[in-house]
């Protein structure tokens, strides 16, 4: 018997998903402000490329030969039509209006594509024979990945645009006022590695624990900075959220990090460390959140990892541009690229303790250091993927990390992608979105079990979350603690201020 509790899953959940039919909740927030402010940036954003074509055209026209003319008319009246279709999305979700099925016009797809369209249609189909396909009824979860799939068919369908990411200047924009944050970063790891790497003074395996802490507790709150839960974000609130030393620890609601440690990393003693007692990692696979400065964190992390042991490391992005800021492959690309050329690039907000006479050049003698730190970082960074100790899975096995499902539907659905994760010795999921994919985004109790929330894949291999609550799902916490931070702040499952370190290990 088919269930309408839960119509998106293979795996049938007792609870109920977060919708926006519930006012108060994030997901009413979303549908009603967040995703108007969103689309309506793209649409800003594509008017200024469209000024930009008809610029071209009206002041350049003797500059354009009669081939470069017909294409910038085409892309112009092709930016325009999208404009439209995205107007008719905003439309249609703030409205409450039924969800359409994709790819209507029968455009010509690839064999990837039309996967893609015919899980979503599927699914759509299922939450309308539960009487739940309009964007309030519908769960949160399936609209909002509805909502980008959509937006990026757009684009798709038109020969001038479809490579086009409508968020990359975004993405871009967070990566500049991200240099202090990097210079921090990098200045720690590389004194973890040069600590880990000497003779004199070798390191223990309590020593290495903290690294790893250090550097883990980098990663979490390097997911605070979320373009598409704050899309109006501005340079200070950017530097803010990546003061990582600002960061309490009761502001980490539960902290896994010692049992993953424990169960993943850790030596059977607490010798000093030898050549033959590196940590024991074969592999350590990323299924990434956002690109940026939280993406630079999980790079520092992976460094760490493979200086310490003989893992190789696999990410895990997006095919398409998703939820503003998560990561494509050609944003890893972009931002190695851009630390090996850093002048230029990243704004710079040096302050330097000294007397005005002699500011500007301990400024500028710090800043060539800095930028010399940050092209080697990024130099040897590029060489682990060209030997492939890190490396980037295949296009393939992306595609379920943007379909609308929960992740108990690895199990039932993409058995390829699964035996990726269970020949890795720790899958990381980085971010909230994840965070809610794992628990299938349902209103579970606070007190409920992470196991539970989980379903399938619980025990499957060794899995750690790291999460800021930026969503009403929260799971794994202790009873009480949800109605003392009710207390303490009315917004914390939302506003990025706390944290979650979630591990659950392999079953034998």
């Amino acid at each position: 018997m088919k269930t309408t509790i839960f119509p998106n899953s293979s795996h049938k959940s007792i609870i109920e998903p977060y919708s926006a039919s519930d006012s108060d909740s994030f997901a009413y927030i979303s549908v009603t402000r967040r995703w108007p402010i969103i689309l309506t940036q793209v649409i800003d954003k594509l008017v200024v490329e469209n000024n930009s074509l008809l610029d071209n055209l009206s002041f350049n026209p003797s500059s354009l030969d009669q081939d470069q003319s017909k294409i910038l008319k085409e892309k112009l009246t092709q930016g325009k039509f999208i404009i439209s279709q995205i107007s008719e999305l905003k439309y249609e979700s703030a409205r409450n209006k039924e969800i359409k099925l994709l790819n209507e016009e029968n455009q010509i797809q690839s064999e990837l594509e039309t996967e893609v369209t015919e899980l979503y249609n599927q699914e759509i189909l299922r939450s309308k024979a539960a009487c739940k396909s309009t964007w309030f009824t519908a769960s949160w979860l399936l609209t909002e990945c509805y909502l980008y799939q959509r937006l990026h068919g757009f684009f798709k369908q038109h020969q001038h645009w479809n490579t086009y990411d409508p968020f990359e200047h975004q993405k871009l924009n967070n990566l500049k006022s991200s240099w202090n944050a990097i210079i921090t970063l990098s200045l720690k790891l590389n004194q973890f590695i040069q600590n880990s790497s000497s003779t004199s003074d070798p390191v223990t395996c309590n020593v290495l624990f903290d690294q790893f802490n250090q550097l883990l507790n980098a990663s979490l709150w390097g997911n605070a900075s979320d373009l598409s839960l704050l899309p109006n974000m501005t340079y200070e609130e950017i530097q803010y959220l990546q003061s990582i030393s600002l960061r309490k620890p009761q502001s980490i609601l539960r902290d896994d990090s010692k049992l993953t440690w424990d169960s993943c990393l850790a030596f059977q003693d607490n010798e000093q460390l030898d050549k033959t007692k590196q940590i024991q990692l074969q592999r350590v696979d990323f299924v990434l959140d956002n690109s940026g400065f939280e993406l630079f964190t999980d790079l520092v992390l992976a460094d760490w990892i493979v200086s310490n042991s003989n893992a190789r490391i696999v990410f895990h992005p997006k095919m398409i541009p998703w939820f503003v800021s998560d990561v494509m492959k050609k944003d890893i690309e972009a931002l190695i690229d851009q630390m090996i050329e850093p002048k230029g690039f990243f704004k710079i907000n040096c302050s330097v303790n000294s007397d005005e006479t002699s500011l500007d050049d301990k400024a500028t003698e710090l800043d060539e250091a800095n930028f010399k730190l940050i092209s080697e970082l990024g130099t040897k960074w590029k060489g682990y993927f060209q030997t492939e100790v890190w490396k980037v899975i295949e296009l393939e096995k992306m595609k379920f990390w943007t379909n609308p499902l929960p992740f108990w539907d690895i199990y039932y659905r993409d058995p390829t992608l699964l035996e990726e994760l269970k020949s890795s010795n720790l899958v990381i999921f980085k971010g909230d979105l994840n965070y809610r994919k794992l628990t299938g985004d349902c209103r579970w109790p606070s007190e409920t079990r992470f196991e539970e929330a989980v379903g399938p894949l619980n025990g499957l291999f060794n899995l750690l979350s790291l999460r800021t609550c930026k969503a009403d799902v929260v799971v794994g916490l202790n009873k009480g603690q949800a109605e003392e931070l009710d207390e303490i702040d009315e917004d914390w499952r939302i506003n990025g201020k706390f944290g979650l370190i979630t591990f659950i290990p392999k079953e034998d």
